[in-house]
């Protein structure tokens, strides 16, 4: 049925959307906080951890706040958070279905270039 995939997807990027600017972003929010410990169980994953510090000008007492500050990260902040993030013209829409079933709605979204992946993430024509 020709429009019914172009429909599927515009739906699909409506809730999505919707949902991060909802109040289910909330505990998402929350979720960085929650695999902290994880930066530090290999002696390459503190290195990578304490790089970031320098890197991006973190602060030494970038992981000894982060929790708290994540964690201080109210329901009613988390839209915001989402808007100023969440830029329209960056985001990436990834449909995966019978190319031949939806390569022509999805073009007609006019959303962007279209490209084509195979299940390893190369390039096909």
């Amino acid at each position: 049925m020709p429009g019914r995939a172009s429909h599927c997807l515009r739906l699909a990027l409506v809730v999505g959307v919707v949902l991060a600017l909802s109040n289910f972003m909330a505990p998402l929010v929350q979720s960085p906080a929650n695999s902290l410990p994880g930066a530090f169980e290999t002696s390459a994953n503190v290195v990578n951890s304490f790089s970031n510090i320098f890197v991006y000008g973190l602060g030494l007492d970038y992981y000894t706040t982060y929790a708290a500050q994540v964690n201080a990260i109210t329901a009613e902040q988390a839209p915001d958070v989402a808007r100023r993030y969440l830029i329209p013209g960056r985001l990436v829409v990834i449909a995966v279905g019978d190319r031949a079933a939806i390569e022509t709605d999805l073009r007609d979204l006019n959303l962007g270039e279209v490209e084509f992946r195979d299940a390893q993430g190369k390039p096909v024509s």
